[in-house]
């Protein structure tokens, strides 16, 4: 990988010069032109990439962990910057009647403070009200196994008389059963390296893991003390690298994004936050356990699409399987009840119109983003594929406007 890093400049030297030798050979032109040069290069770079998948990959992957952190940063930025908008301005209101200039000074740092402090907390009381309740379900889970151990034995056993095996049929049974634990024996003793490696592979990146987030934190926090320098820095760097309709294209797709982000964001913690009150009023009402327990798991996995809400549900079934096993099929009921209610009402109007995308292509974005980064890849993958929609949208409303074509008849 290293080696590759090393070569790249120098291989893409050689590839910008031969791109020119044989423009100049069959145009006969002394110079290249911009406007061929850059299609022409990402094509080769593209050809290139599906020759060389594996480096290709190496090379994307390394460059993906590279800026993970940042991309973490970024994410949190995002989310925290929804309740900190809100929080400042309920601060202007406040100090909207003092003439001293110092609350316009501290306003960014106490309203950022104030904010993560809110969040973490929120964090906190939901994960020490859950915690309790499954340590409560893993202690019934162990104090029940005992016994319902023993009764599958006696129940093994009695079902083992009635089968009345021959001695031949129980010799072979017992020779491939201790055949099985040799085996298993055998792949352990041969595999011990393997297992440890594989294990310290697994704690190296829990460690790289937490390191990401720690990075991103501050990374998130010092965006959000500087966004409005960093915002101008990058328009004016827009403006002066890129032609005045390029500028206006990005800097038009820069809002939009921001728009379709914050949107997705804010649209997703209200949902979570009455899903959760109308599962906590609900499960209440049927007399359900766990009910505060289960709610705030609910709202809390509602930010994760779909993979969220078979989580919830699972949880939700071990909780009430434990405490009452002849509630499950109300529960059952309700939870689908209230992912109708999610899915049909909430959903469409809260977040819907900030996403615009049909539940298909949700789907997809969840299932490309979960692969590629897990969790984080699922929560973002809905509001970039919003992105990439608007402007694969935009790109054909143009193209259909140069052809005379009424873009909303083609689209109803």
């Amino acid at each position: 990988m290293f080696t590759i890093l090393r070569q790249m400049p120098f291989i893409a030297c050689r590839l910008c010069d031969k791109i020119k030798a044989v423009y100049k050979y069959y145009t006969g032109a002394k110079t290249m032109e911009r406007q061929r040069f850059l299609p022409l290069l990402a094509v080769i770079i593209f050809i290139w990439a599906l020759w060389r998948y594996e480096a290709a990959l190496a090379l994307l992957g390394f460059f993906c962990n590279l800026i993970m952190p940042f991309i973490i940063g970024g994410c949190l930025a995002f989310i925290v910057n929804v309740p900190l908008v809100h929080i400042e301005r309920l601060w202007q209101k406040l100090f909207a009647r003092f003439s001293s200039d110092w609350p316009p000074k501290i306003k960014r740092p106490v309203c950022l403070i104030f904010t993560l402090t809110l969040i973490i907390g929120i964090v906190l009381i939901g994960g020490l009200k859950i915690g309790p309740d499954l340590h409560q379900s893993f202690n019934m889970i162990v104090k029940t196994l005992p016994k319902a151990s023993a009764e599958l034995t006696v129940s093994l056993k009695e079902r083992w008389s009635e089968l009345a095996l021959s001695p031949d049929t129980l010799d072979y049974l017992q020779s491939q059963w201790s055949e099985l634990l040799r085996a298993v024996d055998s792949y352990w003793e041969n595999n011990k390296t393997t297992l440890f490696y594989n294990t310290l592979n697994i704690t190296t990146s829990l460690i790289s893991l937490v390191s990401n987030i720690v990075i991103g934190v501050v990374f998130a926090v010092y965006l959000l003390l500087n966004k409005e320098t960093i915002s101008r820095q990058t328009r004016n760097m827009i403006l002066a690298f890129c032609s005045g309709k390029r500028a206006a294209y990005l800097l038009d797709l820069g809002s939009a994004a921001h728009t379709i982000f914050s949107g997705y964001i804010g649209g997703q913690l209200l949902e979570a936050f009455c899903l959760g009150l109308l599962c906590l009023a609900g499960m209440l009402l049927l007399g359900l356990p766990y009910a505060l327990s289960i709610s705030v798991i609910v709202g809390f996995l509602a930010i994760i699409p779909i993979i969220g809400t078979i989580i919830s549900a699972l949880l939700g079934l071990i909780l009430i399987g434990l405490a009452a096993p002849g509630k499950i099929w109300l529960f059952i009921l309700f939870f689908f009840v209230l992912q109708r209610i999610e899915g049909d009402i909430l959903y469409p109007k809260i977040v819907g119109k900030s996403v615009g995308l049909s539940e298909i292509w949700v789907l997809a974005a969840i299932t490309v983003g979960g692969s590629l980064y897990g969790v984080l890849g699922i929560i973002v993958s809905v509001p970039v594929a919003s992105v990439i929609a608007y402007i694969l949208s935009d790109s054909v409303k143009k193209r259909l406007q140069q052809k005379n074509i009424d873009f909303e008849q083609q689209n109803p």
